[in-house]
C-alpha cells in the first residue's frame, strides 16, 4: 500500500474486518435453521418445500414427533422432502438386496449343474464352502440394513435441530459440513447389529476367492467393504449423514479423511478459536447442548417405517433350498447309477 494512502488502506481493512464480523455474528439462544447440511432446502426456496426461517414450535410432525412442542426448523409441510430422500436410501439397500439374492440364486442353481457335478471333489467342496458362506450372509443383513435405516431416519430429523452450531465440522468458510460429531452410542448400536454380517461377508470374499467354480457365476457379489470393521462402518455412515438428502452415489466409496478419525482432536480447537465463542448467547448454548447427534436412537423415536428387511431367515430358506435338495438326490442318484 503506497505511504500516502496507507489510511485508506487502514480504512479499508478495518471495514472489512466489521463487514466479517457482521456476518459471522453470534449464535443465537435459540439457533437458526440454516445449518449448510440442508442448504438446497433453507428458507426462501419457492420451488421445493423447504424448512422454516427460523425455529418454530410445532405440534403436528409426523416423521420426527419427538421435535413436536420444541422450536424446530422442520415443518409438517418439509415432511415431503424428507419422505423422497428416506425412499433413495431405502431402495439402495434394497437394490443391494436384490443383488445379493440374485448372486445366491445363481449359485445355487449352479450347484444342481451339469459344471458342479464334473468338477472335482477338492472344488465341489469349495464351492460348497462359498455357498454356504453367502447364505450365512443372506441370514445377517435384515438386521443390519434395518439399522442403517434408522440411522438415516435419525439424520434426516436432524434437519430439525436448531442447535446444530456444535454437532457439526464446518469448513473454515462456514459453507459445508467437513464432519458430524455423531455420539458413540449410535456407532456402537450399528455394529453391534452389523458385525455378524461383516464376518459373514469376509467369510464370504475368501471363500469365493478360493472357489474357481465360485468364480465362474456371471453376477458379481455384493460389496460389504464397509462393513469391514466397526471404523469403517462408523465412517460410512457418517459419509452417508452429510449427503442425506442427495441419496447414495452407488459407483464411488471413499474412505472418510485421516478428519474423521478423532473428532475431539480437530473439532475441540476450531470451536475454542472461533470467533463467536465470546458472546454471552453462544456460552449459554455451549453450556446446554454438550450432546453430540445419536441417529440411530432419534431414528427410533421417528415415524419413518424401517423394519422393511427380513430378519434372520433360515438359510437356503424358499424355492433355491428345495432346488438344492433335489439338486443333491440326483448326484446321489447318478453316483450310483
Amino acid at each position: 500500500c503506497p505511504a500516502d494512502q496507507m489510511h485508506l488502506c487502514l480504512l479499508y481493512v478495518a471495514i472489512c474486518g466489521w463487514i466479517c464480523r457482521g456476518q459471522a455474528g453470534p449464535v443465537s439462544s435459540e439457533g437458526d435453521c440454516f445449518n449448510p447440511l440442508f442448504q438446497p432446502h433453507w428458507a426462501g426456496k419457492s420451488d421445493i418445500r423447504h424448512l422454516a426461517s427460523r425455529p418454530t414450535s410445532q405440534n403436528s410432525l409426523n416423521l420426527c414427533p419427538f421435535w413436536n412442542l420444541k422450536p424446530a426448523c422442520c415443518t409438517v409441510s418439509f415432511e415431503d422432502e424428507q419422505r423422497k430422500a428416506y425412499q433413495l436410501w431405502k431402495s439402495h439397500w434394497k437394490n443391494k438386496e436384490a443383488h445379493l439374492e440374485y448372486f445366491r440364486s445363481q449359485m445355487e442353481d449352479f450347484a444342481i449343474s451339469k459344471g458342479y457335478h464334473d468338477s472335482s471333489p477338492i472344488q465341489r467342496s469349495l464351492f460348497d464352502a462359498a455357498l454356504r458362506s453367502i447364505r450365512n450372509v443372506v441370514a445377517t443383513y435384515g438386521v443390519c440394513f434395518d439399522t442403517l435405516l434408522e440411522y438415516v431416519a435419525g439424520m434426516l430429523c436432524f434437519s430439525c435441530q436448531p442447535h446444530w452450531h456444535h454437532q457439526v465440522l464446518l469448513s473454515e468458510d462456514h459453507s459445508r459440513v467437513l464432519l458430524l460429531r455423531i455420539e458413540e452410542s449410535s456407532n456402537n448400536e450399528l455394529w453391534d447389529h452389523c458385525s455378524a454380517l461383516s464376518s459373514a461377508a469376509w467369510e464370504l470374499d475368501h471363500r469365493i476367492q478360493d472357489s474357481m467354480l465360485a468364480k465362474r457365476i456371471a453376477s458379481s457379489y455384493v460389496d460389504f467393504r464397509m462393513f469391514d470393521d466397526r471404523i469403517r462402518l462408523a465412517q460410512y455412515m457418517e459419509s452417508v449423514g452429510r449427503i442425506i438428502m442427495r441419496g447414495a452415489n452407488e459407483h464411488v466409496i471413499k474412505k472418510t479423511p485421516a478428519i474423521t478419525e478423532n473428532v475431539s482432536k480437530v473439532a475441540l480447537p476450531r470451536r475454542l478459536s472461533d470467533p463467536r465463542n465470546g458472546t454471552k448467547d453462544n456460552q449459554t448454548v455451549q453450556g446446554q447442548l454438550r450432546k453430540l447427534i445419536s441417529p440411530v436412537e432419534d431414528g427410533r423415536k421417528s415415524g419413518f417405517v424401517f423394519h422393511v428387511f427380513p430378519q434372520n431367515p433360515l438359510p437356503g430358506s424358499g424355492r433355491h433350498r428345495h432346488l438344492s435338495m433335489l439338486g443333491g438326490c440326483l448326484l446321489l442318484f447318478q453316483h450310483f447309477v
